[in-house]
């Protein structure tokens, strides 16, 4: 698991509210796009292009899952990975929350900017474009490259509600 709740010190998360300006974040239901999430489990479809290494499902308190993946290209063996973690909330501020942590688990805020004209409301890029996190309705979504291959994860996760 990327973090727990209990482990992230409250004035990191109080520095990442005020840095990302946290009140002012709306989640809302895609209107657009397939739900990726098909019966609890990550479909290789939605990836098109990736095969995955490995999937896990962490079941959460009161109905919340969190799946973590680690998908490597179709055919290149080169270190290039894509780390997916997915965040299935309970509500859509449960979500919100999990978003919160998710930022304030980061080892640095440099490079880390909230991006508009988005399919979501609440996206950010990570520093080189190297990952993203986003949040729509009960779901946060992060996205993560790794290796010397340059991944364009802003693609990715428009594949994932076309």
């Amino acid at each position: 698991m990327p973090f727990e709740k209990g482990r992230i010190d409250e004035a990191r998360i109080e520095k990442a509210k005020l840095l990302f300006d946290f009140d002012s974040w709306q989640f809302e239901n895609p209107s657009r796009g397939k739900i990726f999430l098909q019966g609890g489990t990550l479909e290789e479809a939605s990836f098109p292009g990736w095969t995955p290494l490995r999937i896990e499902r962490v079941e959460m308190l009161e109905g919340a899952a969190l799946f973590e993946s680690m998908w490597r290209p179709v055919g290149i063996e080169d270190g290039t990975l894509l780390l997916i973690n997915i965040y299935e909330g309970v509500s859509d501020e449960d979500a919100r929350e999990w978003l919160l942590l998710f930022l304030a688990s980061l080892h640095s805020y440099d490079g880390v900017r909230k991006e508009t004209d988005k399919f979501a409301r609440v996206y950010f890029t990570l520093a080189d474009k190297c990952g993203i996190i986003f949040g729509l309705s009960n779901r946060v979504i992060m996205l993560g490259a790794v290796g010397k291959r340059a991944i364009a994860v802003d693609e990715v996760a428009e594949n994932l509600f076309r």
